[in-house]
């Protein structure tokens, strides 16, 4: 038997097998319409949910801003600016512990803590960071270089840091 018999032979074989199934499938449509239809839904749901769950394991890291994350090293110097402000005397406030929540309508914090809210465009130098929340160097401690909070530290979202 040579070759091409043999694969003419497979060739039958594959359309018996494919008329027969496809006899089958016709079948069933014309005697339980219901099941049919149910079972192309379901091929149809199947061929959807193949196609919407594809995709990068990885996702581009993009910072607040659109802006590529950029590599924060120790020792170099930043500028502060906030990613959710446009305004130019808005403020950067620094926490003394990494991660704290504070908010920024204390009226105390005039009186006991003036070197807290720092204004967008002070240059201040990076002197550590801490992971957070399963991201590595969420926050970074900060020294200001200049104004009248000079040589004060204390921590900032990394975001914060231009």
């Amino acid at each position: 038997m040579s070759n091409s018999e043999k694969s003419n032979e497979a060739v039958d074989g594959a359309k018996k097998a494919l008329s027969g199934g496809l006899a089958s499938i016709m079948a069933l449509k014309s005697s339980n319409p219901k099941v049919f239809m149910g079972g192309a839904a379901a091929l149809l749901l199947l061929f959807i949910l193949m196609l919407t769950m594809g995709g990068d394991d990885k996702p581009a890291v993009i910072a607040a801003g659109g802006a590529p994350a950029k590599n924060l090293t120790v020792g170099q110097k930043y500028v502060l600016h906030s990613p959710n402000s446009y305004d130019d005397k808005a403020v950067v406030q620094l926490v003394p512990v990494p991660g704290t929540i504070a908010a920024f309508d204390e009226a105390e914090d005039e009186v006991k803590n003036s070197c807290r809210k720092i204004l967008q465009g002070t240059h201040v130098s990076v002197m550590g960071f801490q992971d957070a929340y399963g991201k590595k160097d969420a926050f970074a401690q900060v020294k200001v270089e200049e104004g009248a909070c000079k040589d004060k530290d204390g921590w900032v979202l990394a975001v914060d840091l231009q």
